[in-house]
This record gives structure tokens, sequence and C-alpha cells, in this order.
């Protein structure tokens, strides 16, 4: 499912988490990478790939959740050794934690790890102060 939604956002491009096009035009981007992709692969697949990538856009699964859990988490621990960035891009604990926690909800052992990260960041002056 995780392979299936990445498949489409290197088709799509991702965006910037704090990018005002990250939430407008995203979505549209995907699903047009989405039908794409799926014209692009054989017959026997597309069935399956087509499933799994709706079950993740829907999250309504306990497996969809946790792909997504996963899938918001992944960048935070990449940029965790690019402290510069953070500053740059001017991250605050707050917009952090309002774009990421609550994936992680029904999760507690990766809740736990991002407020691991969360506090690493902060004892490492990270975050640009409100």
């Amino acid at each position: 499912m995780l392979l299936f939604h990445d498949i489409v956002e290197i088709e799509a491009g991702d965006t910037f988490i704090l990018s005002s096009a990250h939430t407008k035009n995203q979505q549209e981007k995907e699903m047009k990478a989405f039908k794409s992709l799926k014209n692009k692969i054989p017959r026997e697949i597309s069935k399956e790939y087509e499933k799994l990538w709706i079950e993740y856009e829907e999250n309504k699964t306990n497996e969809a959740k946790f792909c997504q859990a996963i899938d918001k988490l992944d960048p935070v621990v990449h940029s965790i050794f690019k402290k510069a960035d953070w500053k740059i891009n001017k991250f605050t604990e707050k917009k952090l934690r309002d774009k990421k926690e609550k994936y992680f909800a029904d999760f507690p052992e990766i809740l736990d790890f991002f407020n691991k990260l969360i506090d690493y960041a902060n004892k490492n002056d990270y975050f640009v102060r409100e």
C-alpha cells in the first residue's frame, strides 16, 4: 500500500508540508498520476493497485491508517539530519504537531517516537520560536 502511494507521489511530484499548494493541488495531481499509472501497468495488477491506493486515500482501515502514519513520520525522521532546513522553513513545534500528530493517535509506539523526535528538536534548537 505504501509503495503504491509513493509511486503515485513520484509521478505527481511531492509538495513541501508547509506549502500552501500542498493541500490545494496535491490531491488533484495525485489523482491524475494514479489514473495515468493505472493505464500503464498490466491489467492483472491494476485492480489490486487501484484497491490498495483507494484504501490508502480513504484512510479507514487499520492498515491504511498505519501506512498514513508511517508516511507522515518518514520525512520527519529524514529531516532530523538537516537542522538548517527547519530554521529556513520556519518550523515550529505547533506547526509540526498540527500537520502530523493526528496520524499517530492510533499507534502509541509511533506517537512516542514522534514525541522523542520533537524533544530532540526542542533540546537542539531546531524550531523557530513563535
